[in-house]
């Protein structure tokens, strides 16, 4: 299981302590506050906001921070370990401290993130207890990669967009010049290798640096792509495949399927939808129910990873992101439907596409409208909110046939056994599958808007029924796609 959420409301601790500090670009010297909870050190947002010479803003009403450096937006939350730089979050494992009126972040995990967004690099000297924020003398900062369906992307992480050039020669090198750009080329063997790519070289020149990537087809198709935020260079890199190794099986397969990361919806300050008769919070039932369907994928030998298993908020965005960062090879998000009327009954798994329905569309505007507890423009949040405005990252078209089967197969287990009506699988924009690089799928276990439904999910051998048929639908998921050993 994931390691849980630590967070804290601190109205006492170990005495505040300052430290020195300079910015480098401004030759400005600073004070800086830090404190202890338990062994970890923690250090005075404000402080840092005024030592990177960026703006901050404090809501004490929603608890939020926001700190914009001019070219990105750090958004910070006490109830959560998550931060969200732009659209994407980050987590911190441990949550920020809040003392003597001010908001502190935990040292070394917020400096981690922080150079990994900022123009800068904060460097922290424990000897000479000093935070100062110096230049950043190598702004290509890493090299990731991950396999796709016929295909293998490489993303470039910069530290600011740069124009870039790139060709392929002759005997199969694919180089990537990067004008102004700096690189440490003694970390080349460190980055991970792609299937498509038999070896890596990294070359410094005086106004530019070159990534070579030596190709095992030389023929292979290239693609090549650019993000501004976060600034990165995304390689795509496919070859011809012969169909009929795979002749009669599903495209995607994998010859592991171990890492699952389950989804409980909701948390935090957002509660989700709440019964009529008894006053059930959705958040509460959907925890219950994802901590069994991941006892029970452990005991049967699987990885399991979840978003929350605390009573916290995360963010819709950072959710699915978590997911992609371990590498999860399927991600189920658990939730209890709802209705204005009190009739609707019965559990629904959807995928994520273009809503082809009313009800699967109202659906998702049940569950996208926890943007509101993250985005201050309510009128934004409620036009995410609307199930047609939901844009699909095209990359994660490979996996609508897999999230599709994957949604059947939790369906059918489900036929039948919960003494509720199935009401099938479906298609929607739900915010929480977005992005996500796998096959996702969203459970709707039952209407806690019904009485009857309501009174079941409270039942603690209800809520076991619907965790082993969604854990069955996973496993007999994984005997289809993944790849028998020889």
């Amino acid at each position: 299981m994931i390691l849980s959420v630590l967070g804290w409301w601190l109205t006492a601790g170990s005495a505040i302590a300052n430290v020195g500090g300079r910015n480098v670009f401004n030759q400005r010297e600073h004070i800086i506050k830090t404190t202890k909870v338990g062994e970890i050190i923690y250090v005075s947002l404000a402080d840092i906001q005024i030592l990177i010479n960026a703006g901050l803003e404090w809501n004490p009403f929603s608890g939020t921070a926001k700190v914009d450096t001019g070219d990105r937006i750090i958004k910070v939350s006490m109830y959560s370990p998550y931060v969200m730089v732009d659209n994407d979050a980050y987590n911190m494992v441990y949550s920020a401290a809040f003392q003597d009126g001010e908001l502190y972040m935990p040292l070394e995990s917020f400096l981690e993130l922080s150079n990994k967004v900022l123009r800068g690099e904060l460097v922290y000297d424990y000897g000479q207890e000093r935070i100062d924020y110096v230049p950043r003398f190598h702004n290509i900062l890493g090299l990731s990669s991950e396999e796709r369906t016929n295909a293998s992307l490489i993303t470039v992480s910069l530290s600011e967009a740069m124009q870039y050039e790139y060709n392929v020669t002759d005997e199969g090198w694919l180089n990537l010049i990067i004008d102004g750009g700096r690189v440490d080329t003694n970390l080349v063997k460190q980055w991970g290798i792609a299937k498509a790519v038999q070896a890596i070289r990294a070359y410094q020149f005086e106004n530019s640096a070159q990534l070579s990537f030596r190709l095992k087809e030389k023929n292979a198709s290239i693609k090549v792509s650019d993000s501004k935020n976060p600034a990165r260079i995304i390689i795509s890199i496919s070859a011809e495949t012969d169909e009929s190794e795979f002749s009669g099986n599903p495209s995607w397969r994998k010859n592991e399927i171990e890492l699952i990361v389950i989804d409980p919806g909701h948390g935090g300050q957002d509660s989700g939808a709440v019964g009529r008769k008894y006053g059930t919070k959705e958040k509460d039932v959907v925890l219950e129910i994802s901590k069994m369907v991941a006892k029970f994928l452990e005991n049967k030998g699987l990885k399991v990873m979840m978003t929350r298993n605390e009573d916290v908020f995360i963010p819709l965005g950072g959710r699915t992101q978590l997911a992609n960062r371990l590498g999860a090879d399927l991600f189920v998000s658990i939730h209890a439907n709802a209705s204005p009327k009190r009739k609707p009954r019965g559990s629904q798994t959807f995928f994520l596409s273009q809503a082809k329905n009313d009800e699967a569309r109202a659906a998702a505007a049940l569950e996208n409208s926890s943007l509101k507890f993250e985005m201050e423009n309510e009128a934004l949040a409620a036009k995410m909110g609307d199930l047609d405005y939901i844009l699909m990252d095209l990359v994660q078209n490979e996996y609508l046939k897999e999230s599709s089967e994957l949604a059947e197969m939790i369906q059918k287990e489900a036929d039948g056994k919960l003494k509720i009506p199935n009401r099938g699988i479906d298609q929607a924009g739900f915010y929480v599958l977005n992005k996500a690089y796998m096959p996702a799928v969203l459970v709707e276990t039952a209407f806690i808007s019904n009485e009857v439904e309501e009174g079941l999910l409270k039942k603690e051998s209800f809520q076991k029924k619907v965790a082993e048929n969604i854990a069955n639908g996973i496993l007999e998921f994984k005997r289809k796609y993944q790849l028998t050993k020889k």
